[in-house]
């Protein structure tokens, strides 16, 4: 089993983490600690600045405004996971003047992932084309204001 698939078994699609008392969250942290992004950039446009995040307290901010976005009922502390998230590029929207992580957006390429999120709800291997390079985008969100 490969490092991607044997993190994937311990996750399903949207999987909240309650960081008191939820082992995934501990397991999660821990693969997270090393995360390293695979593309990085930096754009500043109109007083925000878009760009892929670089370290594990980047990411916990995206998957952070992701529960809270995606779950705005649910009032204890979860994070919108899954286990592409451990092999993805996170692209974050900051507020410049306040520093704030308003926006995200999860980037996967083919080049370090064997799958993708949409081939969970898709029969997508007709689109493959072997040699190619892929990238999903997927779990966009942005705050009202």
């Amino acid at each position: 089993m490969s490092g991607f698939a044997s993190v994937l078994k311990h996750f399903n699609p949207g999987t909240h983490l309650n960081w008191g008392r939820d082992l995934n969250a501990k397991f999660f942290l821990t693969r997270l600690s090393q995360f390293q992004p695979k593309y990085e950039f930096t754009e500043n446009y109109l007083g925000f600045r878009i760009r892929t995040a670089k370290d594990r307290d980047d990411v916990l901010k995206a998957l952070t405004l992701r529960g809270e976005l995606f779950n705005p009922n649910n009032e204890s502390r979860h994070i919108d996971f899954d286990g592409y998230d451990l092999i993805a590029d996170h692209i974050l929207l900051e507020d410049i003047e306040t520093g704030e992580i308003v926006g995200t957006y999860r980037m996967l390429c083919s080049t370090f992932a064997d799958r993708f999120y949409s081939e969970s709800e898709f029969e997508l291997d007709e689109l493959f084309v072997h040699g190619k390079r892929y990238l999903e985008l997927g779990r966009a969100c942005i705050k009202k204001e």
